[in-house]
């Protein structure tokens, strides 16, 4: 399974960007740990890191995890995933009223939301994104791959740097 994609070179600093895959779990506790600095990566290595976002909600410990996700991606629909997914980690309310009070919040055209959730419109998308997972073995949330390592939990800010300087100074 083909995760990262091989050298996009950045506009802004004119090196190779890397790629950073991070299958999470709204419901997971780890997960939502990590999200912060999950976030500031993106800000810190903005046009030198693209971070990829993989469910892998483990609805057996995490019964609203696969519900979140759906209503994640029909937020995407409406562009709005990221700031849906910020939402639900920050909030960490995933009943289906807290979805549904989440989305209203974000301005999303809520009959548009709604069809997409009632359907199960991204439901192939979550389980390709949880093959994905599986083919790779991972085993639990978060898992991150960082162009061809796999990380397994929530890292700390100055271990995530390390990493990803080691992954850039890798493609020189």
């Amino acid at each position: 399974v083909a995760l990262t994609r091989k050298y996009n070179f950045s506009k802004q600093t004119g090196k190779p960007a890397i790629t950073l895959v991070a299958f999470i779990d709204f419901e997971c506790p780890y997960t939502r740990e990590s999200f912060p600095t999950l976030k500031q990566l993106a800000k810190d290595y903005d046009g030198v890191i693209k971070i990829v976002f993989k469910h892998f909600p483990i609805s057996n410990i995490n019964p609203n995890a696969l519900k979140a996700a759906l209503a994640s991606q029909c937020a995407g629909d409406q562009g709005k995933f990221w700031d849906y997914a910020d939402r639900l980690f920050t909030d960490k309310k995933l009943s289906t009223d807290d979805l549904y009070n989440t989305a209203n919040s974000l301005g999303l055209n809520m009959t548009q939301w709604q069809k997409c959730l009632s359907e199960e419109k991204h439901q192939d998308n979550i389980q390709n994104d949880m093959q994905d997972g599986v083919d790779i073995d991972v085993r639990g949330t978060p898992t991150f791959i960082l162009e061809d390592k796999k990380i397994e939990g929530a890292l700390d800010k100055s271990l995530w740097d390390l990493a990803i300087i080691n992954a850039l100074n890798a493609k020189q």
